[in-house]
């Protein structure tokens, strides 16, 4: 008989500016049983909780308000790898 593996919950950083969907993905992440470490909406706000938090995957609204999400993403990766991906 196989055994179901279960996957390793991970800890993710939702950036995202539309305060609406930024909450959803999270519950949505955490409902699978992943850790949210945070919601950020803000380019300053994303790089300094990449510093605090060291997530395990990045999901990055590619156009925030308040700065960019590419830049974000630009500057957290010069402080070590973080895999990551781009929604918009």
């Amino acid at each position: 008989m196989l055994e179901a593996k279960t996957m390793k919950a991970l800890r993710l950083l939702v950036v995202e500016d539309d305060t609406m969907i930024g909450m959803l993905l999270a519950e949505l992440l955490k409902e699978m049983g992943h850790d949210v470490c945070a919601i950020e909406t803000t380019e300053a706000d994303a790089v300094a909780a990449a510093v605090q938090f060291r997530p395990d995957l990045m999901i990055v609204d590619a156009r925030l308000g308040d700065g960019n999400g590419v830049s974000a993403v630009d500057k957290i990766l010069r402080t070590g790898p973080i895999p990551h991906f781009f929604i918009s």
